[in-house]
């Protein structure tokens, strides 16, 4: 008899069916080729210099890319900064990477620098942290825009695999906007004990005015205050606005700014860069770098053709960090960082480049508080892996940071 003389019911198999027929045949974890998603993500724990320097056109396409642009993750600066300050004992870097099955080619769409710290600010806690260095002013990891997601999701399956009985802090990075929610969101998800350990808010320009505008956008008196200022400077002598741009120019304007900062309180406190051989060369081989890169913007206020206020800025993105400034002392009464803080603004003005000016400041800045009204917040969120352990010990550190909040409230009320 012909099968298809039998009167049997027939159905046209959906994929999932077909993905149950292959899995029953395959194995519970082994898909066919011609089933398998065409990317796939994974996690890589890189542990040195070395290993990091050949993913330096990666990292640097990342960077161009990210989410939140940061400057001091960019690798022309974080592995000068891994040579001049730091040990590789304690440090790694988990790297969040995309393979294109069919074209075997591979894109980074994560970045997190760490380093392994043996107390959680006075409890000996061994932990993991964002990696910090001398001179560097922002902790957001390098994400791809577009995929936080994914990137955090890879971050905290290598947090439960590879530290399952320890800790994260992630640091000092963007305390708001999409970046955080995500974090944030995921973090629900999941059998995971989390807090923020620290919030605070530090100045920023998103919008920069022509320097007229930005005087009429002060108080009366302030406004007034400045214009005098810069008139009884200007009748000592030629008062100019200067800004670099020849390559071979700048090693002199480098000296000029070290020696300007070794005159002043931090040569008196011994916290100036000329004063330290490792800072020196490192802050001679970044600004170097980011020079060739179009990533600097080194502005001074010479009068008479001497510095009396220098600032150097690192440009990512969209945004240019405040990196360094300094000042004459001997000129203190005429605030001339102030007034070459305007003459900065109003050259940003003319720049469509950068819309953003971020301080790297420390919270409640005197000078960037009074000129720079607008405020980007930064937080430090502290996340647990799945683990038992790891989810009460978190849980334990969040009750006594409150506690300790607390009692030091208390003593001051």
């Amino acid at each position: 008899m012909l099968l298809s003389s039998l009167d049997i019911p027939t159905r046209t198999l959906s994929r999932k069916d077909i993905l149950k027929i292959a899995t029953n045949r395959t194995g519970a974890h082994k898909r066919p080729r011609w089933l398998r998603p065409p990317h796939s993500l994974s996690y890589t724990e890189l542990t040195s210099r070395s290993e990091l320097a050949p993913l330096q056109d990666a990292l640097q396409q990342l960077a161009t890319n990210a989410s939140e642009s940061n400057v001091y993750f960019e690798p022309w600066l974080l592995l000068p900064a891994l040579k001049h300050f730091l040990s590789e004992e304690n440090t790694s870097f988990v790297v969040i990477e995309e393979k294109n099955r069919s074209s075997n080619e591979r894109s980074l769409i994560g970045f997190f620098p760490l380093i392994q710290k043996s107390k959680f600010r006075v409890l000996p806690f061994s932990h993991l942290a964002t990696l910090a260095f001398s001179h560097c002013g922002y902790l957001t990891p390098l994400i791809r825009k577009g995929r936080e997601k994914e990137a955090f999701s890879l971050f905290l399956r290598y947090l439960d695999e590879k530290h399952s009985f320890s800790f994260v802090e992630l640091s000092h990075m963007i305390g708001e906007g999409e970046l955080h929610q995500t974090l944030l969101s995921l973090l629900k998800q999941r059998p995971r004990a989390s807090f923020i350990s620290e919030s605070y808010s530090r100045s920023l320009v998103t919008k920069c005015l022509p320097k007229g505008d930005f005087l009429s956008s002060l108080t009366r008196k302030k406004r007034k205050d400045l214009l005098r200022k810069e008139r009884q400077l200007a009748g000592q002598g030629k008062l100019k606005c200067e800004i670099l741009t020849h390559k071979e120019e700048l090693q002199s304007w480098i000296d000029q700014f070290l020696t300007l900062e070794q005159s002043g309180w931090k040569g008196r406190e011994g916290t100036a860069i000329a004063l330290h051989l490792s800072e020196k060369q490192y802050f001679s081989k970044i600004l170097g770098s980011a020079y060739s890169n179009n990533q600097l913007l080194f502005i001074r206020l010479t009068l008479n053709e001497q510095p009396i206020a220098m600032r150097c800025g690192l440009v990512a993105g969209d945004t240019l960090f405040s990196y360094k400034i300094a000042f004459d002392e001997a000129y203190a009464k005429y605030s001339p960082g102030v007034l070459l803080e305007i003459e900065n603004i109003d050259y940003l003005s003319k720049r469509e480049d950068i819309c953003c000016m971020d301080s790297c400041a420390i919270p409640s800045h005197s000078m960037f508080e009074r000129l720079w009204p607008e405020q980007r917040q930064l937080s430090s969120v502290v996340m647990s892996s799945q683990g038992r352990l790891s989810r009460i010990l978190v849980r334990a550190l969040d009750i006594a940071q409150r506690g300790f909040r607390w009692v030091k409230a208390l003593s001051k009320g």
